[in-house]
Formats: C-alpha cells, structure tokens, sequence
C-alpha cells in the first residue's frame, strides 16, 4: 500500500521556529498594512519592502519544512539561518529609519499635517511601525538564533527540519 501525501498541517519543523515562523507571518503581515498607511513614506519604504520579504521568506520556509527531501537532495536548512539572519538586519534597519522618522519629525503628526493621498497617519502608526519593526527583528532573529543551535547541536541537516523521503514498498 502506497502512503498517502502529507496534509497542509503535517509540517515538520521544530516546534519554536514554527511558532516563531507564524507569529512572524502574521506581525509582517500587520506592519504591511500600516506601512500602506503612509504609503512607506515615513519609513522610506523600508517597512513595506522588509515586510514583503518577511512573508516570503516565512511561507517559502513552511512550505519547504513541509515537503520530504530525497537522500541525496539538500535539506536547506541552513540556507535558511542564513536568510533569517540578513532579515533580522534588515529589520534592525527599518526599525532604526522608522524611529529616526519618529523621533526627528517636527510637525504635529495631526491629521491635516499628514495626509498622504487621503490616507490619515498620524503619531501613533509611526509608534507602531516602530514598535513592530523592533517585535519583527526579534522575531525574526529568534529564528535565526534558534535554527542555529538546531543545527550546532544536531548538525546541518537536522532530522526534525524535513525529514528523508519514505520510499515505497513494492511486494
């Protein structure tokens, strides 16, 4: 009997990372929409842009854990540390332009200062943008932290990570 394919919950990831995976997904997902606010202007689009690859990046890495590899096929695991690493410095970097943003404006932040296209931002969207670009580095480097002891202590191929594909049995 052949078995059949994994269901869209079956993904084989270390417990912390995919919590982390998720809560990510779901913070950049947020400051994307709030970045929209302003049209990325007051993070010099670097919230929105972040928060893109940040999706990206977590949606390709579920997808990946989920899917078996073969023997002789890379596990791309730490391909992945690598990726959550450059994330988190580009985090830290949003972060550091949203607050200089927040910190160096000079206006009122009222409504009738700071309507892009009719769009109302005012003080508190630049505080959460601020807030969330510094929850998503830690977020994200969490996961890179994280995944990089899985991988000193397990090796760079981990078994948890996606494990070998089951070859089928014929009788």
């Amino acid at each position: 009997m052949g078995k059949s394919s994994p269901n869209i919950l079956s993904i084989s990831c270390p417990r912390s990372i995919l919590i982390l995976t998720c809560l990510s997904v779901f913070t950049s997902s947020t400051l994307l929409v709030v970045s929209m606010l302003d049209l990325g202007l007051l993070s010099f689009f670097i919230n929105l842009c972040v928060s893109i690859f940040t999706v990206l990046y977590n949606v390709s890495m579920l997808v990946l854990a989920r899917r078996r590899r073969r023997p002789d096929a890379p596990s791309y695991f730490s391909t992945c540390i690598v990726c959550a690493y450059i994330l988190a410095v580009l985090w830290l970097v949003a972060w550091s332009a949203t607050t200089m943003v927040l910190v160096s404006w000079v206006g009122n932040y009222g409504p009738q200062d700071l309507h892009q296209d009719g769009l109302p931002v005012t003080v508190e969207t630049q505080r959460l943008q601020c807030f969330l670009a510094g929850l998503e580095f830690f977020i994200v480097g969490a996961i890179a932290v994280r995944g990089d002891l899985i991988a000193k202590a397990e090796g760079p191929d981990p078994e948890s990570w996606r494990p070998m594909h089951e070859e089928e049995e014929e009788k």
